[in-house]
């Protein structure tokens, strides 16, 4: 979603970032629900090796910064290409 119908704004610095008031808590109840549901269903089944289970800090905080970028980089671009009068 690019535009909301009656967005929230907030501005950083030379940014501006357009959301609605509810997809922050829906991101974050998303977040929970897999947060904790995934690894509680991965104990009770216990077919997942503890490794793969319990991933250590500096994977867990490579991954959020891969996302991230990626996350980033699709706002970055989709800015770019409305700037030249694509897609």
């Amino acid at each position: 979603v690019l535009h909301y119908a009656h967005p929230s704004l907030l501005r950083v610095g030379a940014y501006t970032l357009e959301t609605c008031w509810w997809v922050p808590l829906l991101f974050g109840v998303a977040g929970v629900i897999l947060g904790v549901g995934h690894p509680l269903l991965d104990d009770a089944d216990g077919s997942v090796p503890d490794e793969v289970a319990s991933p250590s800090p500096s994977v867990v905080v490579a991954a959020v910064a891969a996302f991230s970028a990626d996350y980033w980089l699709s706002g970055e671009l989709a800015a770019r290409a409305a700037a030249v009068g694509g897609p």
